[in-house]
């Protein structure tokens, strides 16, 4: 063959691009029906000698089934592709909410359930007693998920998918942190003659962070802090006209809280003895410290009520 003719063939081969473009196809269908139409045997063959074609079969192929050519994606990442399985917005969703709602539940989730549940909502058609098409699904979502963020971990042997945590805060704008914890304390009153009310509501972060005291309503919430928002549930009461109300507590320490005068068995035996005089208690002077404060903290427990108590009867609750 002349050289120059082998240099023109391979000046083509170089110079054209590999994606055919729907102009080409067309032509290389027209040379098909040419070649038909003078009942060329091996037709196929003859086309892809001719053109220097290897996709000359599948142009005509395409035309028998649809009557129709369409020109093929081409390479790179200019252009979306055709993909197994549609990657709109709403499948993306839909897949982000089934994999949150399992891992709030604590399960793992494969590949293959996020393929079964697209099947489940017909965004898949698959035949999953063919082998081959079900391994062609399976890397075509595990391409999606991918694509989508999505990282592949492993848990005792198997394999489990959750967003990457650039991903993670990427399409959830909220801040993970522990956030403030916020108390409240109040009055609720429940009268078949007055309409029920929330009274003396006081929210509050509360917590100290010197020490090791705990963060939380404990670092400030003390019988002192209590007898003062009593006092202010008080007031409540007398402005809004509640008259011999019956107030119901729980048992918390700081509720049963006593005058601060009122001994503890961690005072001197003298400051006891005194307390004893006080109270009217008749001694001869000669027991142990345990034995004053057994009896005198049967007194207490007897006679001397906790401050709150004292302030509602005063108001006459």
């Amino acid at each position: 063959m002349d050289p120059s003719i082998d240099a023109c063939f391979a000046f083509v081969k170089t110079a054209r691009h590999r994606t055919v473009t729907r102009e080409e196809r067309l032509d290389i269908l027209r040379l098909h029906a040419w070649f038909r139409s003078q009942y060329t045997k091996a037709s196929s063959k003859q086309v892809a000698h001719a053109l220097g074609r290897n996709l000359v079969q599948d142009v005509w192929r395409e035309y028998q089934a649809s009557q129709t050519v369409t020109a093929a994606t081409p390479s790179g990442n200019r252009t979306t592709h055709i993909t197994k399985g549609p990657r709109t917005k709403l499948v993306t969703q839909m897949v982000q909410q089934f994999v949150r709602d399992r891992r709030a539940t604590r399960t793992r989730t494969t590949a293959v359930e996020v393929m079964m549940y697209l099947k489940e909502i017909c965004v898949l058609d698959i035949d999953v007693d063919d082998k081959k098409q079900f391994a062609a699904s399976y890397r075509a979502v595990q391409r999606f998920l991918k694509a989508q963020g999505y990282k592949r971990g492993h848990r005792k042997g198997s394999s489990t998918y959750h967003l990457s945590k650039a991903n993670a805060l990427a399409r959830d704008t909220k801040e993970k942190h522990k956030g403030r914890r916020y108390c409240f304390v109040a009055g609720i009153l429940d009268s078949p003659t007055m309409a029920s009310k929330v009274m003396a509501l006081d929210i509050f972060t509360g917590g100290k962070s010197r020490g090791k005291e705990p963060k939380d309503y404990h670092g400030m919430f003390d019988h002192a802090y209590y007898v003062k928002w009593f006092g202010r549930l008080l007031d409540e009461m007398h402005a809004s006209g509640v008259t011999k109300a019956l107030i119901v507590l729980d048992n918390a320490k700081y509720h049963k809280g006593l005058r601060e005068s009122t001994p503890t068995s961690g005072r001197r035996k003298s400051i006891l003895l005194d307390a004893y005089h006080l109270c009217g208690i008749q001694t001869t002077g000669k027991e142990f410290k345990s034995e004053l404060w057994d009896m005198l903290a049967s007194h207490i427990k007897a006679h001397i009520h906790p401050v709150i108590v004292e302030m509602a009867k005063r108001r006459g609750h």
